[in-house]
């Protein structure tokens, strides 16, 4: 596949406006794919571990102070020097809105589950490898869409594409779970505890990346770079408004649909069994399951 230096054309070329952002000035015929991911994503792979070592060396190559990590920032100046962007500044603001909505945990940085997630997403029949037609279907979607909307469709690819395996449960932040409640108000006061805790900012709200950056910090996540990614994934689909933000009758409803034989404690294995089924099932089955939990919680 022949992608013409996969760069955007520069605003006002092109075919006439196609319904785009809500300003309605944008065109979305006026460019071919941006060449910061373009590389990458015409890419084929033959199965997930091979899509995550793709990831994992674009973002490498993208790491400016070689510190491991790939930040928001420093892929938004990536794209702010002029590759893939030609210098265009409604190119290079697309790109960086993208480039936020790719950061699902709100860490600042973007994991190799996290890009790959975008590529998985973008492959729209599957075949491991996107076609420009794909590649900019997926761009328009990303752009133009609700911020909303484009973090589901990202977080559906993200819990497809995470890896199942042998885990411990992560003790850090889910220690509350411990606590005997004896009531529903006393439940939902112990996570109204718990979220306070954890709120760094103090500005009233807990989000899903103040919680993971809590676990992996804190005992209970045994230095396994998994816990993060697992956590994530369980984390996405308690968030059942899907604002990023964890709030108290959320979590009391994942503490009470843990609590299996419903007798004010979750033990051990009853907290192993729903985290388990929490990361690795489907975002539908996981959320039916919560829901049913938060409406019994009034």
């Amino acid at each position: 596949m022949v992608v013409n230096n996969l760069m955007p054309n520069p605003a006002g070329t092109g075919s006439t406006s196609q319904g785009g952002n809500s300003s309605g000035t944008r065109n979305k015929k006026r460019r071919d794919y941006p060449g910061v991911f373009g590389a990458f994503l015409t890419q084929s792979y033959n199965d997930k571990n091979d899509l995550f070592g793709q990831a994992e060396k674009f973002l490498k190559g993208l790491d400016i102070n070689r510190d491991g990590s790939t930040t928001v920032k420093e892929l938004q100046e990536h794209v702010k020097s002029g590759e893939g962007s030609n210098g265009d500044s409604t190119i290079i603001k697309e790109l960086s809105e993208i480039i936020e909505r790719m950061d699902l945990n709100e860490d600042g940085v973007i994991s190799k589950l996290e890009l790959s997630g975008y590529k998985f997403a973008a492959d729209a029949n599957g075949d491991s490898k996107v076609t420009e037609k794909e590649a900019m279907n997926f761009y328009d979607f990303s752009v133009d869409k609700p911020e909303k909307d484009v973090k589901q469709k990202l977080r559906e690819a993200f819990n497809e594409l995470n890896l199942q395996r042998n885990r411990d449960y992560p003790g850090g932040f889910f220690n509350f779970l411990s606590q005997n409640y004896n009531s529903k108000k006393e439940l939902l006061k112990q996570s109204e505890d718990q979220l306070k805790l954890i709120d760094k900012n103090k500005d009233g709200n807990t989000t899903i990346g103040e919680i993971v950056n809590e676990v992996v910090s804190g005992p209970g996540s045994n230095g396994d770079p998994g816990i993060a990614i697992d956590l994530t994934s369980a984390l996405v689909k308690i968030d059942l408004n899907g604002d990023n933000i964890i709030s108290k009758k959320e979590l009391s409803a994942y503490k009470f649909a843990t609590d299996e034989n419903k007798d004010g404690k979750v033990s051990e294995d009853e907290a192993v069994k729903f985290y388990n089924f929490s990361v690795d099932g489907s975002l539908d089955e996981v959320q039916k399951k919560l829901q049913k939990a938060f409406n019994a919680l009034g």
